[in-house]
């Protein structure tokens, strides 16, 4: 196998385990904003700004509610 070819393939999977991990990500979000919200837990909106903070982060969307930055994870 030439060795482009098998570079290719490196970053071919490379790039599927980063979109893997983003879409875990995701699917927690998705899950505790709709699916599963645990209001009456102390923690849900600190845990809920993390974790919104990181989807910011590994996508590089600005929430539209929001003026700053956030922080990456």
């Amino acid at each position: 196998m030439p060795s482009r070819a098998a570079d290719n393939i490196f970053w071919v999977g490379r790039n599927a385990e980063r979109a893997e991990g983003g879409i875990r990500l995701m699917r927690a979000t998705i899950k505790k904003l709709f699916i599963n919200p645990e209001r009456d837990n102390p923690d849900y909106q600190s845990s809920m700004h993390t974790l919104l903070r990181c989807v910011t982060g590994t996508t590089g969307a600005t929430p539209v509610s929001s003026a700053k930055t956030p922080k990456t994870c």
